[in-house]
This record gives C-alpha cells, sequence and structure tokens, in this order.
C-alpha cells in the first residue's frame, strides 16, 4: 500500500449520502409524531418529535461542510465529529485494525505503552471493544481499506 500512498496533508470526508438518508429517516419519524398529535397519546407524539427531532438537528449539522472528518499530516491525525476536533501523534499509536462493536465495524487503534490519556477509558473500550480507541466513520471507505491507509501511513512515520 505505500506506494499508493497519498501525499500528506490531506484529509477524508464521510459519506454525505448517509447523514442526508438518516436525515431523512429521522424527519420520518418527526411527521409521525406530529400525525399522532390529537390521535393518540400526546405523551409518545411528543416524545417522537423531540427525540427524532434531535436527531434530524445532529443529522442536519453532520452534512454542513467541515462538521467531520480525518485529517492526516507528517505528525499525526485529527478527527473532526460534530465540528469537535481530537489530535492524536503517529508515535502515540501502536496500529490500527477491523474492529466489530455491536453490528457495525469499525477502525480501531491501541496507543504505545505510555502514551496517550484517559487510562479508565482506555480501559473500559477494551473491555468494551477490545481496543483503546476507534475512528466514529470510514470516511467514505471500507473497515479494512481505511485500516490498511492509515497502517501504510504509521509505517511510513516510523
Amino acid at each position: 500500500m505505500n506506494d499508493a500512498l497519498p501525499a500528506l496533508p490531506f484529509a477524508l470526508a464521510p459519506n454525505r449520502w448517509k447523514y442526508a438518508a438518516l436525515l431523512l429517516l429521522t424527519l420520518g419519524f418527526v411527521a409521525i409524531g406530529v400525525f399522532l398529535l390529537g390521535r393518540g397519546s400526546a405523551l409518545v407524539a411528543w416524545g417522537c418529535i423531540g427525540f427524532f427531532g434531535l436527531g434530524a438537528i445532529v443529522f442536519a449539522l453532520s452534512l454542513l461542510p467541515g462538521a467531520n472528518g480525518l485529517s492526516l499530516d507528517e505528525s499525526g491525525f485529527v478527527v473532526r465529529s460534530l465540528f469537535r476536533s481530537h489530535r492524536t501523534e503517529w508515535k502515540d499509536v501502536a496500529g490500527f485494525r477491523p474492529v466489530r462493536i455491536g453490528a457495525r465495524r469499525m477502525v480501531g487503534f491501541d496507543f504505545l505503552p505510555g502514551s496517550g490519556s484517559g487510562p479508565r477509558l482506555r480501559r473500559a473500550n477494551i473491555a468494551v471493544a477490545g481496543v483503546e480507541a476507534a475512528l466514529p466513520d470510514g470516511y467514505g471507505m471500507s473497515v479494512d481499506r481505511l485500516s490498511a491507509l492509515l497502517n501504510a501511513v504509521l509505517a511510513s512515520r516510523r
């Protein structure tokens, strides 16, 4: 994979169609809640409107440019989720691998001993997922392909 490495820095964006589909789905449930007003339990209707309305807001924000993404540079990578960023240095990462968390496949990674922060959270993550951390999205790639790309970039930084 080294011969196909893009020049650093570069950025990957999530699949916008996924967020658009989830936005439409949540808006559909909001519409069902509105339809139920006056026809059934007001508590169920308002619960549906409130819960799925919040989901619709999150998915609408996710469609905005710069809301989510993965940026890689010479010294590390930045994960951006709903405009919040978290940076991880290559020197702190042991390696990347595909993991299954529930029904979802993700790219997980572990830190080198003595690196990173939040040892309690890392132990909890290992108990749940078998890795210390994971990327929240595939950024338009399969989990296997993204894992291989990140491992190739990591190897080139060492």
